[in-house]
């Protein structure tokens, strides 16, 4: 390549102005181009020459000044992001402990161990025995003037990782030196660190943070959770279950960290789901089979009087929240969330299935598949099932620190209703037949609806009725018939207390009719009617009120059917106010604050009018029914036709309008 630049200089040309130029600027490119390709070369081939005991045959000069553009390059990168992230005293704080902790483990001293850890306390919490090491972390708020949280998150996931390292069960050294309770203490403060750059991730994505590096970190945890007591005098007990129970969440917050890395990674290949560099069969084995079962089930089987079902509740909250990631998986929408658009399917995750599908044992050659129960499946409910009587339990029997409780319930709740509506996700309502058939009953479905009844009516716990009707909802979706059996808890009024789902309908309706947006009725009526839908439709109107054979001189009140008919007929009243009050407000022309919350009440008002309409029958015993589904018709019909009219006017692009078409 140089030759021939040489031999085109030489020529005579006409451009001899411009000759030296083109030399000069050939002759730069040459040379940058053949030390490019030296140092590419020099690459692909130094494994090569190393095996082999040969040298290199390009000039010294040229390897020289090859590395020197790559050191010099290295150079003006390296200034270039410390001038975009400068170091602050925090920084090297904390790198300073934990390199002494580093050296510290490495003279196999306890002394100089448990020194260096409090030095590493007061580098990232401000204190040498942090207060808040004495409870769950999920129960803690953030200290802002804490280091630790002064810092990047870059500085976060580095000490979380660094910590980790430490404890890398690839160095089998550590742990025939190192104390157990260290090994424990430094696993929870690289935990706390994690807790606190998940709650803190609006700040950015570590630079440095990849999936595989989330698997090793959650590797480590998982083999610090099965080291067992040397024999040495070390945390039992609480103290014990306490470290155990805080390394689960840091595990937690690792999936957490994991499905929010995937969800905004450039990579396709890493928005597969928590921990895609693993798989779903093998992430579910390690975490959820090894791990946060035999923790969930060693609460369940122990007989220590010391061990309440409130402590219990606290201390299964980061297993409980492991079960909970990894059955929504990368779900755009959380089931137990608030919502402003109209309902989208579940889609169960690939880990979800490995929970909680049905393992198919054989195809037949019609195409029909043979299938026999999960063994995970049982064992997951029965934990699930078990969180949750602990966290009711720990409501009604301590009302101390709603804080507190609210924490330790709302997991529980989320992980409930994932698990319920997965199942329906999964089996469409498969589960239920099976067990119709003579199956064992999987949950106390029962039990579960006492509850919700009973926390609807706990004034402390008002922030919670979205999400436990929304739990009330995926129940009736999982288990329908046994939920239809619970009816009465929810809508009938045999007594003089209003049921809970007809009383906010009612409030709602007359919040929407003074145009009062700010009532606790108005915000939760989306959520009642939708609960009110999907009770109605597991409950089988055609056998118990649809039968022609009884007199209706039996009209009283202890007769069921009757029971059942006033019930509806009350339903069916409120429904068609409801519905009543949606028209007149459309033809009015009003305006909301969030039109998108009123869209949603108008869609599910029509719904669950038209699923009534459907259901119901409409016989001799059942004529009551006629005159409100004939109003809820006409009020529907009336709705279509002003929006209809609005489209053809163009009457100011009313998008409400627009979405009723």
């Amino acid at each position: 390549m140089k030759s021939g630049i040489v031999e085109s200089s030489s020529r005579p040309s006409r451009w001899d102005a411009l000759r030296n130029d083109k030399d000069t600027q050939s002759s730069v490119s040459g040379s940058s181009r053949l030390s490019n390709s030296t140092g590419r070369r020099r690459r692909l081939n130094a494994p090569l020459n190393h095996m082999n005991g040969s040298t290199s045959s390009f000039s010294n000069n040229n390897n020289q000044s090859s590395a020197s553009w790559r050191r010099r390059q290295q150079t003006n990168n390296s200034s270039s992001s410390n001038s975009r992230t400068p170091r602050s005293a925090e920084d090297d704080a904390i790198r300073k402990a934990i390199d002494n902790l580093r050296a510290a483990i490495n003279n196999e001293n306890d002394n100089s161990n448990a020194e260096s850890i409090a030095e590493l306390n007061i580098a990232l919490f401000g204190s040498s025995d942090p207060i808040f090491f004495m409870s769950l972390l999920q129960t803690n708020e953030t200290n802002p003037k804490m280091p630790l949280a002064k810092v990047s998150n870059d500085m976060k996931w580095e000490a979380a990782y660094s910590l980790l390292q430490l404890l890398s069960s690839q160095s089998t050294a550590i742990q025939k030196t190192i104390h157990i309770q260290s090994i424990l203490c430094i696993a929870r403060i690289a935990s706390a660190c994690l807790h606190l750059l998940s709650s803190q991730y609006n700040g950015g994505c570590p630079s440095s943070m990849s999936d595989v590096r989330l698997s090793e970190c959650i590797t480590i945890l998982l083999d610090v959770l099965q080291l067992e007591d040397n024999g040495s005098t070390t945390m039992n007990g609480c103290n014990d279950l306490l470290c155990k129970s805080n390394l689960f969440q840091g595990i937690a917050k690792l999936l957490e960290l994991s499905i929010i890395h995937g969800k905004t990674s450039k990579n396709t290949k890493d928005g597969r789901g928590p921990l895609c560099s693993w798989g779903a069969e093998k992430a579910v084995a390690l975490i959820i089979k090894d791990s946060v079962l035999p923790f969930l089930e060693g609460l369940m089987s122990s007989t220590d009087d010391a061990l309440s079902g409130s402590m219990k509740s606290t201390h299964s909250h980061g297993a409980v929240e492991c079960i909970y990631l990894l059955l929504l998986g990368t779900n755009d929408r959380d089931p137990t969330s608030a919502t402003k658009a109209q309902p989208k399917a579940f889609q169960a995750s690939k880990h979800a299935a490995s929970m909680l599908a049905a393992l198919v044992v054989d195809v037949m050659p019609d195409g029909r598949e043979t299938q026999r129960i999960n063994p995970l499946r049982l064992r997951i409910l029965r934990a699930v099932n078990a969180c949750w009587r602990w966290s009711c339990e720990n409501v009604h029997h301590s009302m101390k620190d709603p804080n507190i409780q609210g924490a330790q319930l709302e997991m529980s709740l989320r992980c409930m209703t994932v698990t319920l509506i997965t199942m329906h996700a999964l089996e469409r309502g498969k589960v239920q037949s099976r067990q119709s058939r003579g199956g064992t009953s999987e949950m106390d479905v029962s039990a579960i609806a006492r509850d919700i009844k009973n926390l609807l009516d706990v004034q402390e716990l008002n922030s919670f009725q979205p999400q436990l009707l929304r739990l009330l909802t995926s129940l009736c979706l999982a288990y329908p018939v046994s939920t239809a059996n619970q009816w009465h808890l929810f809508l009938d009024k045999t007594c003089s207390a209003q049921p809970f789902l007809l009383s906010t309908v009612e409030e709602g309706t007359l919040a929407l009719r003074r145009k009062d947006f700010d009532t606790a009725s108005w915000i939760l009526l989306p959520d009642a009617v939708q609960t009110v839908s999907a009770l109605i439709s597991s409950i089988p109107f055609t056998n118990w009120i649809g039968g022609d054979g009884r007199p209706s001189t039996r009209m009283n009140g202890g007769n069921f059917a009757c029971r059942v008919r006033n019930a509806m007929t009350t339903l069916m009243t409120s429904l068609t106010n409801l519905v009543t009050v949606v028209k007149d407000n459309i033809s009015e022309g009003g305006s909301y604050s969030d039109e998108s919350h009123f869209e949603l009440i108008m869609m599910q008002s029509s719904l669950v009018a038209g699923k009534l309409c459907i259901l119901l029958p409409f016989n001799d015993n059942n004529n009551a029914f006629l005159a409100p589904a004939m109003k809820v018709v006409q009020c529907a019909g009336d709705i279509f036709v002003l929006s209809a009219r609005a489209l053809e006017s163009k009457r100011g692009d009313h998008n409400l309008l627009s979405s009723s078409m």
